[in-house]
Formats: C-alpha cells, structure tokens, sequence
C-alpha cells in the first residue's frame, strides 16, 4: 500500500511538473495576479486522533500553479487524552483545473506527528508517511479561501482543513531575481 501511496505520489507530481512546463499562457488569462508567497491558517480537523485544531501555511509560490512549503497542525486535547498533539508537513501542490477565480487542486508531501502516547509520558515524534490530498480554493487578487481533504500513507489518517490564505511578494527579493535571471518582461521592437 505504502509503495502504491508513493508511486501514485510521483505520478501526480510528474504530470503537474509537465503540465506546468508544457502550458504557456499569458498573463491575461488569470484572474488574479501572481504573488511570491502564501501564509495563510484555519481550522482543522483530524479523524484518527479525533481532535480539532488549528493550521498554519507557509507557500513559495514556484509558478503560477506550483507552490512548495511547510504547514503546522496543533490539535487540542480532548477527553481522551488530554495532552495536545503537533503535526508538521512538507507539502507539494499543483492546481489541477481552474474554472475563473475558483481552482481544484492535488498535494503530496510528508508528515511527521509528535505526541504523547499517554497523558504521563514525554512527547515522541513519529513518521506519518506521504500525505496525498485534493482541496479548492477561492481566490480574489491577494486573498483566498481554501478547503483540503487529505490521507496520510502510514495509517490511513483522515484531515480536513479549512481556511484563509494572503498572497505577498518581497520586492527587494523579486528585484534582485528580476534583474540576476532576467525575468523582467522585454517588449519585441516591431520592424
């Protein structure tokens, strides 16, 4: 199970790394404007451990429908075992289909939990496996609204999160990569 989990995880982001690389679409094609950076946070729920928490993003926006960075997940105790747990993640994600200001989208990362077994013993960090997960999300210019369903490879783990996302750029740092690759846009002189 765990190899088809990771199989299908390199399948999905072969074909979203081609499907970036192959499609050359203008600027005007969007909706909304390409920033950087994402961060972004909302609820979450967890079904294994039945607990609900919150969630934090940080996104490197690779391109316009690649993005890569890491998530926390705090989930609060509840009657069955009192002590919080901590999840973090390294995720991938593509946009898969973009109707408009919506857009469907895949991810795969990896997940790690550290949690205490009992209410009396120390914390201990665990392996969760590969995570694969399809969300929508909502966008209008720097904001956004997203929903994700995920699973984790190890035990199956179901997650569902919620929330908000901020779209941003560091000028100095978009000048500086402008002007080192040359990314800025030149105007063709018509002869």
């Amino acid at each position: 199970m765990k190899t088809l989990l990771f199989l299908f995880s390199l399948l999905t982001f072969q074909s979203l790394w081609s499907q970036n690389t192959t499609n050359n679409i203008d600027d005007e094609d969007y909706e909304a404007p390409y920033h950087t950076f994402q961060v972004g946070g909302g609820g979450s729920y967890n079904a294994m451990i039945n607990k609900y928490g919150i969630n934090t993003k940080f996104n490197v926006n690779l391109s316009r429908k690649i993005s890569f960075g890491p998530e926390f997940t705090y989930y609060f105790g509840n009657t069955k075992s009192t002590s919080p747990d901590y999840f973090y993640e390294l995720n991938l994600s593509g946009s898969l289909v973009e109707l408009g200001k919506v857009s469907f989208f895949g991810l795969t990362g990896i997940t790690y939990q550290q949690a205490k077994l009992t209410n009396i013993s120390p914390y201990s960090t665990n392996f969760q496996g590969i995570n694969l997960g399809f969300g929508m999300q909502y966008r209008k210019d720097r904001l956004s609204m997203f929903a994700i369903a995920k699973v984790t490879s190890s035990n199956s783990n179901l997650w569902l999160t919620a929330g908000a996302c901020y779209y941003f750029d560091i000028e100095a740092l978009r000048r500086m990569m402008n002007n080192k690759y040359h990314l800025n846009k030149r105007t063709r002189k018509d002869n």
